[in-house]
């Protein structure tokens, strides 16, 4: 089955779902499969700084997005970072080892809609990354490839 198939299920998938009321988890894993190896962080924490008023990455990523809503949830609530972060905040779609730009883009525009800007590809190695609104479309760096950057 080739990525664009997959995609398509997995749109079709959270439509039905979300359409239906229900509440679920969904794990995406690509490649070897070996597990015990290494583990896949495919979550990763942003919030939004409170004094510059810009969303920021975090260095904390999570297996599954419940877990990462869950750590946001305490460093929000019940730690110091609450003083010098706040909403808009959640936990973007990073893709783990082997990330496809087609779920990257789907995952974050569905949960993340309020920051996600674009999926960019890094010049040097081809690697995928979600941006967050703000960031500039092209740079010597990266590019976005979904939505694609103005020639």
């Amino acid at each position: 089955m080739d990525a664009r198939t997959i995609i398509r299920h997995m749109a079709i998938g959270l439509i039905v779902s979300f359409a239906a009321g229900c509440n679920f988890e969904m794990k995406v894993s690509i490649g070897s499969g070996d597990k015990d190896k290494e583990k896949a962080a495919n979550w990763q924490v942003y919030a939004t700084n409170k004094r510059t008023q810009i969303a920021e990455y975090w260095l904390s990523w999570h297996e599954s997005r419940s877990d990462c809503l869950k750590a946001l949830e305490y460093q929000l609530t019940d730690s110091m970072t609450a003083q010098w972060y706040g909403q808009p905040a959640g936990c973007m779609y990073i893709g783990g080892r082997d990330p496809n730009q087609y779920s990257l883009y789907l995952l974050n525009r569905w949960f993340n809609a309020n920051v996600f800007w674009c999926v960019a590809k890094r010049r040097a190695d081809g690697a995928l990354t979600p941006l967050l609104q703000g960031a500039r479309q092209q740079t010597d760096i990266f590019y976005c490839v979904l939505p694609e950057s103005p020639a």
